[in-house]
């Protein structure tokens, strides 16, 4: 591509997308990539986790690389994306976000960046012009990368490392459906600093609609059941969602501080934690399933 990189680590960046059921968003992913002119070596790597119609055709159409993973669970798709990666730097990204226009002109910059490369990359919320309650809550509170990365974690909405410290620490537990962004990174940021590249952006449109929020909801209760609750006795999975659900509530007074909008949000804010805490009681009676990213 004519990029000399003073970094002798930088050989190329693979970037990883795990899709399921997404083939409208994931053609507009890979458009808003390839459309942007890039002076260094990459691949995209399109990993099919079990769609119901497979996406090789839309793969193809776009020039990347098509992997299926039947293994349920987008932690699984992404461990076979770094197996079937080639070069030396990963970013990990979702099949509905779409890259800024300076995407390529910024990672230039993190390529040169001596120290391990680590960063939570941008998130930004693309919203409608007319946006209701759940697209101005999606506004304010979706994606915190900056103070994700204050605490050593990041979602994998945007995520890039260096592939030898994705196989140095095992890359994702696959057991995690949801959540798993956060116990991977956790345990990385305690050897390597995870840094916030803040003009490193890729756009997530926002969730318009309550299906949308319940559908997310179920998903994350899901994962935290996994990580807390599974093990624990049936009596402590029952009393569980009422302290979680009032901690929920005890904390609305302070997520409205100084945000426009009051009404709307609190209302998505009560909204969520009594969806929240049917979702795990139900998955404590074993109604509803955990389901996947």
């Amino acid at each position: 591509m004519g990029f000399k990189s003073k970094n002798n680590r930088f050989d190329g960046l693979s970037i990883i997308i795990p899709v399921y059921n997404d083939r409208l968003g994931l053609e507009k992913c890979l458009k808003s990539i390839r459309t942007l002119k890039s002076n260094i070596d990459y691949e995209i790597i399109v990993v099919d986790n079990n769609s119901d119609v497979p996406v090789n055709d839309i793969a193809d159409k776009f020039s990347a690389i098509y992997v299926y993973e039947p293994k349920k669970g987008s932690y699984a798709a992404r461990n076979s994306g770094i197996k079937r990666s080639t070069y030396s730097y990963v970013c990990f990204t979702d099949s509905d976000c779409l890259f800024d226009k300076n995407w390529f002109n910024e990672i230039l910059r993190l390529i040169e960046y001596q120290g391990h490369f680590f960063f939570a990359g941008d998130v930004r919320i693309k919203i409608s012009q007319q946006p209701n309650c759940w697209e101005k809550f999606e506004q304010y509170y979706s994606f915190d990368q900056k103070g994700n990365a204050e605490k050593g974690l990041s979602v994998t909405a945007h995520l890039l490392i260096e592939k030898k410290i994705l196989e140095d620490f095992g890359g994702f537990d696959e057991s995690y459906l949801s959540g798993g962004d956060f116990e991977f990174t956790s345990r990385v940021s305690d050897k390597y600093s995870l840094n916030f590249a803040d003009e490193l952006i890729v756009w997530h449109p926002a969730r318009s609609t309550f299906k949308e929020f319940m559908k997310k909801d179920i998903r994350v209760v899901g994962g935290k059941y996994i990580m807390k609750l599974k093990n624990k006795r049936f009596m402590y999975r029952l009393i569980y969602p009422f302290g979680y659900s009032l901690k929920l509530l005890s904390q609305i007074p302070t997520k409205l501080k100084g945000k426009n909008h009051k009404s709307c949000i609190a209302f998505v804010l009560i909204i969520r934690t009594i969806t929240k805490f049917i979702a795990l009681q139900l998955i404590n009676l074993r109604f509803l399933k955990p389901k996947r990213c």
